[in-house]
């Protein structure tokens, strides 16, 4: 410690503390600080605090169910005697483009993909020993594929001259399309579809004559 005769040391004698009078600590301070934090703490403390941003959270987004989906969710799967065959044909036929195949070890195609008009249509060839069976090998196909196209006619005489059978030629119907029916090489149904008009339900009831036209309301209950 340097003493009072010390300059270097002058400055700091008015922070020299007289051993002989320390002050007693104070009992109460440690409940004190320990209450400040705790209040400091609490929630209703930080919402009031100026200095700390609030953030607004985002309102929750209706549950209610949209009915129309924002990408194809179900996709038609056909088995055929001849994937390579029907996968050209279909091409040729009805302009599709094919985007992936899969063949085995035996040629056949296991899976396969095509796209017409932006819709999907998975194939495969017959699998009989696994219950996949061409739509030629019975009766024909029990389902249609429906296709909605820019020039009815135009797609119905290209699908003909290819190959395909005519089931009806294209004529208007009551519902306002003008559509025809195909039955392909490979024993699957194909309905061309093109919209000309928007009748309304009964317009299209007088049309048929022997139909009733039920539209749903829409409620799922």
């Amino acid at each position: 410690m340097s003493s009072t005769n010390d300059p270097i040391g002058a400055p700091f004698h008015a922070l020299r503390v007289d051993d002989t009078a320390l002050v007693a600590p104070d009992p109460g301070f440690a409940q004190r600080l320990r209450r400040e934090l705790e209040a400091a703490a609490t929630p209703s403390a930080i919402q009031t605090n100026p200095t700390i941003p609030t953030i607004d959270l985002p309102t929750p987004k209706d549950t209610t169910m949209d009915m129309t989906p924002a990408v194809q969710i179900v996709t038609p799967y056909i088995s055929v005697h001849d994937g390579a065959a029907a996968l050209d044909w279909y091409t040729k036929a009805l302009g599709a483009i094919e985007t992936v195949r899969y063949v085995g070890d035996d040629g056949r195609l296991g899976h396969a993909e095509f796209l017409i008009n932006g819709g999907r249509i998975m194939l495969s060839d017959a699998y009989p020993e696994m219950g996949v069976v061409a739509a030629n090998s019975y009766e024909g196909s029990s389902c249609a594929l429906h296709v909605e196209v820019a020039d009815c006619d135009a797609i119905h005489d290209q699908a003909v001259a290819a190959g395909a059978t005519s089931l009806s030629e294209p004529a208007d119907q009551p519902h306002g399309a003008r559509s025809a029916t195909l039955m392909d090489p490979f024993g699957h149904r194909w309905m061309l579809s093109q919209q000309k008009s928007s009748p309304s339900s009964e317009e299209i009831a007088d049309g048929y004559g022997n139909f009733e036209v039920i539209e749903a309301d829409g409620s799922t209950g």
